[in-house]
């Protein structure tokens, strides 16, 4: 089973029909309706029930509503039917299932009503008639109902209605899924469980069902959750940065089994720059058929500008098992509009060879209204030299050309920004630069400082004046320490990490002091030893992670001596820390009243309380009593860098202590832009130089190449500083038409990065291109329906470079409905440099009644790539005029507007004319209109169009302001008796010709025969006419009116030609007999004979009496008379 809506959304779709033949029966049924509607939408099935309703008290009511035919061609499960019925027919017209076409989509019939399940008469010719309803159905090739259920005798509308209320019930809940047969037999004894009523029971036990018993409704096991790209919507369609916000509005559908547990549908948005943030997570429960959602995003002006997409999921946690889970999302893509003008040639921080060179702008808004645009440029970003030159310029949307009129000199880099001209607030400029290289090839440039601050650096700072420097690199230094061991116990507490490494740890017996010593350039610790004895008279190493340890036993006199040597010999700038361990008596301590007296032996004002104490140890003096204290400074600077210190309060409780040093950068990195798309790569250029007066920097160049996925890859590596020109040409360009250049540069001897000047990609560049429409653009914006929409836009390729291959042109129109169609538009011809061609196209607007929306974009594929996308495509509304006037039908019987019930010849031409007032919607199709027949026997036969006996001859040429289509049937009918024509017209927007079908009543007698013949008016004074009435196929071959004098002398002898066009049936002749004799003579007044005289085969004709004829009385032998009175 495939998990489309389209072939899955039809197992959902139950049709309710009412056909009653008065108001009040309607109401009650209509009210019987509505309560299985709700039993069956809100079920496990979850329907989507539509009712149809009788309009009227007519006995028959002939079903015109187009949507009625649709969803039954589309596909429904159920069909229930509720009103006056017979073996035969229904109160509607739906006698013939094979006015429908839903092969394939077969629903059950439940028809509520008299007899229209008795299939019980004796008919031998049964199967091949089929005149019974149910059989019509069932049996019905490719077209029909799978079953058949309905009652076999009378029905009683309240007694129905207990039958399929619980039949709903059964179905739709207590027993989904199961067959028709269990649905059938649990309903019968529901109903025999709720009363003992004789009429239920009868009821019960008279429903039959023509079909399997085995079959079950489409019914799904598990829940499954769809929705398509359609049911994503944005409003408004042309969304501006102007605008606060968008809506967004959200459908979704259950195609199985309905549950109540909570879903998540989530809301992606992925904008213009690619990446892709969830906007909205919506919790929805127990969806039966379809939900939505409509909510608002937010715009911001900066970010959001460009081509943005939504992609939703339905149940995106994935907490509901589905049917199928390849079905559950759906996406929109949309353009959000900025009215602001981009620089788009020369590309950006281009080279640029000709000293003429014209600025070319595009509008974002290529259908923005004209406006005052202002030009800058100048030889700074900033726009503040007196070198700037301002230019203004009025526009419409699209493309906008600058002559800068200057002069460029040479190798001096340019910046210019356009923005439309604003009254109030800021001016929202866009900026771009290139530089004038005279004698040189195209390429791309980084020279001046504000281009260079476009790279992306690590570790190294342009400052003003274009000098290169490493900025200070953040170090970080986290110590602990503690009495040992009440305080802490474990290496850890007593360690420092260098940058989060916490290689420095515990410490080798105590009470002493650990100095940990770091270099202020490469931040690395002196490294002591890894075992033995320490260095600087410090004590034993005893474990590899105390290397860095100097650790001085601070009770022994002599050795506070080494550790005040070791203090005194640390090199000014170097990072030094202190902390001492503890233990937690007094008498195993040394506190500072000891070191003070070490002067006496090492003199004034020299121990480690005074050296420490120099540093800037100001709270020293605290240290006199158990506890422990960590010291970190910068040796001599602490008026620059004031050092940190802290304690622990007493033996029980730890400390740490964070401190950051910066020292010099020794290393960086400069990444260019992205430049390209280049249609071949040619060289490599850079210069610079070393500020050192000495040998000491490391610098390499790399090119990094990227594709069009965004992957990047290094292509060229390793490139000295003796490589000023690197050819490139090997790089592919169709693989790699985008390029970064990559330098790192390294100093750990001077801390002083290689000077560079600039660097540059020489390339051929691909074409750019652009729609102008106010080069030339064309379109309406309001049509009427089947009107094609006329389109015609121009597109400019404003670069140097041709385009080397036809572009494809991707064209979608978005209805009111929000479902999308694309167009297929055939590719144009390549564009030369600098040439514009005509994008052209007809869109049929017939299914496009009300307001749409036009997407128009060139080089959808980006293929050949273009330097920018966001001037390659449109967007336009427009609305279609529906044709909401019904057409005309007129219809005649050999050119003759008959009355109901007149005789017609047994081998009529029936004429019938559909005319429609809208000109483009050509009635050109022969749905547009359905030709039955009644017969005597009340069969009706529906007339097809595929033989002579009818022929439709269509319109041409649209518009067509006539706009008939003809329709010719040319029947034979055999048999005598009453026949009504019946004819359904509508025009191609489905509006019907009148309100009603028209239906005309005739009679055949196909014995040839003529009525007495009557003048009229008689008497008369200047001229007489004849009717009489004709019977049969064809009007006689010979008819003759002899005029005679009462005494028997023919005066005037008429003609079958004289008397003008004659048919079968009613005739009234054209011609009139004025009083004349043969030769023209006037008669005189008085009392005339006529006779008719006919001959059909060499025949006379029979006379034709009709059976309210009285006129035989005006005749004596054949003749008639009348009087002449002038």
């Amino acid at each position: 089973m495939s998990p489309s809506i389209a072939d899955k959304d039809w197992m959902k779709q139950v049709l309710h029909i009412i056909g009653a033949g008065d108001v009040f029966l309607d109401d009650i049924l209509f009210q019987y309706m509505e309560n299985y509607r709700n039993k069956i939408q809100d079920s496990l099935m979850g329907a989507k029930v539509t009712t149809f309703r009788k309009v009227s008290t007519n006995n028959v009511e002939q079903l015109n509503d187009e949507d009625l035919t649709r969803l039954i061609n589309n596909g429904v499960s159920l069909i229930t039917y509720y009103g006056h019925s017979s073996a035969t027919t229904l109160e509607f017209n739906l006698d013939d299932p094979g006015n429908y076409n839903n092969a394939g989509k077969y629903p059950m019939f439940f028809a509520l009503g008299c007899n229209a399940g008795n299939t019980f008469d004796y008919n031998e010719g049964r199967f091949s008639a089929r005149s019974y309803l149910s059989d019509k159905y069932v049996l019905a090739p490719e077209r029909g109902s799978i079953n058949f259920l309905a009652s076999t005798h009378f029905g009683v509308v309240h007694y129905l209605d207990i039958y399929n209320s619980r039949a709903y019930a059964n179905m739709a809940t207590t027993l989904y899924g199961a067959t028709i047969g269990e649905i059938m037999q649990k309903t019968v004894n529901d109903v025999y469980g709720y009363t003992d009523d004789f009429f239920a029971r009868a009821n019960a036990e008279e429903t039959v069902m023509n079909g399997d018993p085995a079959i079950r409704l489409n019914q799904q096991p598990k829940p499954d959750y769809a929705l398509t790209d359609d049911m994503v919507s944005v409003s408004p369609s042309f969304v501006s940065v102007a605008d606060q916000s968008f809506a967004v509005k959200v459908q979704f559908k259950n195609l199985g089994r309905v549950t109540n547990r909570e879903i998540v549908v989530e809301t992606k948005r992925q904008f213009p720059d690619g990446v892709t943030e969830v906007v909205r997570r919506d919790t929805v429960k127990g969806t039966r058929y379809m939900d939505s959602l409509v909510f608002n995003v937010g715009i911001d002006p900066l970010r959001d500008k460009g081509n943005n997409k939504l992609l939703v999921m339905v149940d995106a946690d994935n907490v509901v098992d589905e049917h199928f889970e390849s079905n559950n999302s759906g996406s929109r893509e949309f353009v959000v509009f900025e009215e602001e003008a981009r620089p788009i040639y020369p590309a950006r921080m281009a080279i640029v060879t000709e000293p003429n060179v014209k600025l070319k702008v595009s509008s974002a808004n290529p259908f923005s209204t004209p406006k005052k645009y202002r030009i800058e440029i100048d030889t700074t970003e900033n726009f503040n030299s007196t070198a700037k030159v301002v230019l203004n310029k009025t526009a419409a949307g699209g493309l906008i050309e600058v002559d800068p009129g200057m002069t460029f000199e040479d190798s001096t880099v340019y910046y210019w920004r356009v923005a439309p001209e604003a009254g109030t607030g800021n001016v929202s400029w866009n900026t771009s630069s290139f530089v004038y290289l005279s004698n040189h090839t195209t390429g791309f440039n980084q020279s001046h400082f504000n281009q260079h601050q476009k790279s992306e650096v690590k570790d190294v700072v342009l400052n003003k004046g274009s000098v290169w420097t490493y900025p200070p690199v953040r170090n970080n230094l986290f110590i602990q320490t503690a009495v040992f061991p009440t305080g802490a116990n474990q290496a850890a507490s007593f360690s420092v990490s260098v940058n989060g490494e916490t290689y420095i740890r515990s410490i080798c017996g105590q009470p002493n002091i650990i100095v940990n010593v770091f270099d202020p350039n490469t931040f690395k610790p002196w490294y002591n030893a890894d075992s033995g004895p320490g260095k600087y008279g410090s004590d034993d190493i005893c474990g590899s992670d105390r290397s860095w340890n100097f650790q001085y036993k601070i009770a022994d006199s002599s050795k506070r001596r080494k550790l005040l040597e070791f203090l005194e010999m640390i090199p000014s700038g170097y990072i030094v820390v202190i902390r001492n361990a503890s233990v937690p008596d007094s008498i195993n301590n040394s506190f500072v009243a000891q070191w003070k007296a070490d002067t006496a032996r090492l003199g004034k004002n020299r121990s480690v309380y005074h050296h420490l104490l120099s540093q800037g140890f100001s709270e020293l003096d605290a240290y006199s009593k158990p506890r422990a204290f960590i010291f970190t400074y910068r040796k001599d600077a602490q008026n620059a860098e004031p050092p940190r210190w802290a304690f622990t309060e007493g033996i029980y409780d730890r400390i740490s202590l964070s401190a950051d040093y910066f020292t010099p950068g020794t290393t960086g990195t400069v990444t260019s832009p992205v430049f390209g798309p280049a249609k071949t790569w040619k060289e490599f250029r850079w210069d610079g130089k070393s500020v050192d007066t000495a040998s000491g920097d490391k610098t390499t160049f790399s090119l990094i190449g990227v594709k069009r996925t965004g992957v990047v890859d290094t292509l060229v590596r390793n490139i000295g500083i003796n490589q000023h020109i690197v050819n490139i040409s090997h790089v592919n360009a169709e693989e790699y038409p985008y390029m970064q250049m990559f330098m790192q540069t390294l100093d750990s001897s001077f801390h002083t990065p290689f000077q560079l000047r600039y660097w540059r990609l020489t390339y051929d560049p691909l074409p750019e291109g652009l729609v102008a429409p106010n080069v030339f653009f064309q379109m309406k914006d309001t049509f009427d329906v089947g009107e094609p929409v006329d389109f015609k836009l121009a597109f400019k390729n404003i670069s140097p470079s041709a385009y080397s291959d036809s572009l494809d042109v991707k064209v979608t129109v978005t209805d009111r409905n929000n479902v999308q169609r694309q167009i297929a538009v055939p590719r144009f011809k390549p564009v030369a440099s600098n040439d514009t061609v005509t994008i052209q196209f007809n869109v049929d607007t017939k299914q496009l009644v009300g307001s749409n929306s036009l997407f128009v974009d060139v080089n959808p594929e980006d293929t050949p790539l273009e330097q920018y996308r966001f001037n390659n495509f449109v967007f336009r509304n427009f609305y279609v005029r529906g044709d909401t006037l019904s057409p005309m039908l007129d219809v005649t019987f050999d050119n003759v507007h008959i009355l109901n019930r007149d005789i017609v010849s047994s081998k009529p031409d029936i004429m019938i004319k559909l005319k429609d007032e809208a000109k483009w919607m050509l009635l050109n199709d022969t749905s547009i209109a359905t030709v039955q027949v009644r017969f005597p026997d009340g069969a009706i036969k529906t007339y097809r169009y595929n033989s002579d006996t009818l022929l439709f001859v269509p319109p041409s040429g649209a518009p067509n302001v006539s706009n008939t289509a003809s329709i010719r049937l040319r029947p034979y009918f055999a048999e005598d008796g009453d026949y009504e024509l019946i004819v359904s017209g509508k025009d191609m927007s489905n509006n019907t010709a009148g309100a009603i079908t028209y239906r005309v009543g005739f009679q055949v007698i196909n014995k040839a025969m003529i009525s007495n013949m009557l003048n009229y008016p008689n008497p008369f004074t200047t001229s007489t006419a004849f009717v009489f009435t004709l019977t049969g196929s064809e009007v006689p071959q010979n008819i003759r009116i002899q005029i005679l004098t009462v005494t028997g002398k023919i005066v005037r002898e008429i003609t079958k030609e004289e008397l003008g066009p004659l048919r079968i049936g009613r005739n009234i002749t054209e011609f009139k007999w004025d009083g004349t004799d043969q030769f023209g003579q006037k008669l005189g007044n008085g009392v005339y004979l006529y006779r008719v005289i006919t001959n059909q085969n060499g025949k006379s004709l029979d006379k034709y009496t009709g059976a309210d004829d009285a006129t035989d009385k005006y005749f004596k032998n054949g003749y008639g008379k009348m009087y002449l009175m002038r």
